[in-house]
């Protein structure tokens, strides 16, 4: 069922129910009340017509700025109303009638009518009433349709945002890995074989899970890896690497490629074949949260907070964006390494 017949079909159950309680109250009061039946009927009806023609006729000229338009057909709605209750009232010459045809009241005089102001007094009011309700509920749909519509803007938006983030790491992350390749192809051509066939494995991964919103955590953990392995291959011997993953079962979700950056970062400041190098890597899963803290030796150059560049940048758009409340990143200089350290919540 559609939101518009639903509403219509709320509306004729709240009008159905106001006319049956009306019949309910009011009807032992007045005996058979055949005339007070008719009029209430006819009241309930107009009053139903003045609800729709406010809520969808006249708010929506509201809404496209049309005030002048607006308040003249407002204005001249509840004059038309107000005009067929009271000339209804005068026609059938109620409550006078009404009250005469209650027994209680045989044998007594002719009531005298009511002045023209005190009639069209309750018509007003009732009239002042419908309008206003409409206009609220009217009111209330439009900001709730506004917010959804928000909403469904700002999604589009962020999903584009972060599709444009995707398509910048991938090509950043070859091109770093390809120029590793071509080193070691100059330096161990041997191991070059090797080397191609984790990039293989890698970009089968880039191009068939990355355009997910997310993956499953072993997935990306599988690819880390398989980036380790291919950088151990061209790894010099007094580069330390101590490398520690999860030993229990791998459960949850997570954005793809959200992690490689700070490792990458790790390989491209702390490696040198000048001085003795440690990269420590540990991955620790608490319950459904992950726990990646990197760290690497801080080497005489440039403070490595500074050279952290395009990736590490765009992986941080990408946290705010998809984990927006839901991470903690930190980094710090401690007995001469650069560590960084990110809590992540995992999707289920």
């Amino acid at each position: 069922m559609t939101k518009n017949r639903l509403a219509i079909l709320i509306q004729a159950f709240t009008w159905l129910g106001i006319w049956s309680l009306t019949m309910f109250v009011e009807g032992p009061i007045i005996g058979h009340g055949g005339l007070f039946h008719q009029i209430m009927s006819l009241r309930i009806l107009l009053m139903v017509i003045f609800f729709n023609v406010v809520q969808r006729l006249l708010m929506p000229i509201f809404y496209k700025g049309k005030r002048q338009k607006f308040i003249f057909f407002s204005l001249l709605s509840i004059v038309l109303l107000v005009s067929c209750s009271v000339t209804m009232d005068l026609m059938m010459g109620f409550p006078q009638r009404m009250l005469e045809e209650m027994p209680q009241f045989n044998g007594l005089p002719p009531f005298p009518r009511k002045p023209l102001p005190f009639t069209m007094i309750p018509s007003v009011m009732m009239s002042v009433l419908v309008y206003g309700v409409a206009a609220t509920l009217s009111s209330f749909s439009a900001f709730e349709n506004q917010r959804k519509a928000e909403e469904e803007a700002n999604r589009r938006r962020l999903e584009a945002e972060l599709s444009l983030l995707k398509s910048q790491i991938n090509p950043h992350f070859l091109l770093n890995t390809l120029n590793n390749i071509y080193t070691l192809s100059l330096t161990d051509s041997a191991k070059t074989p090797t080397a191609l066939l984790k990039l293989s494995s890698m970009v089968q991964y880039i191009l068939y899970d990355c355009n997910k919103p997310k993956v499953e955590l072993e997935q990306d953990l599988a690819f880390l890896q398989d980036y380790l392995a291919l950088q151990k291959l061209r790894l010099p011997e007094n580069v330390k690497l101590e490398v520690q993953f999860p030993t229990q079962a791998i459960e949850g979700q997570i954005e793809p490629m959200i992690l490689i950056n700070y490792i990458e970062n790790a390989f491209k400041h702390g490696v040198s074949t000048l001085e003795d190098c440690l990269i420590r890597i540990q991955i620790a899963l608490e319950e459904h949260q992950l726990h990646l803290r990197v760290c690497n030796s801080l080497l005489e150059r440039a403070p490595q907070s500074t050279q952290n560049g395009f990736g590490l940048s765009n992986t941080q758009q990408r946290l705010e964006h998809s984990y927006a409340g839901k991470f903690q990143l930190h980094t710090q200089e401690e007995n001469g390494l650069y560590c960084v350290d990110l809590r992540l919540k995992l999707s289920s």
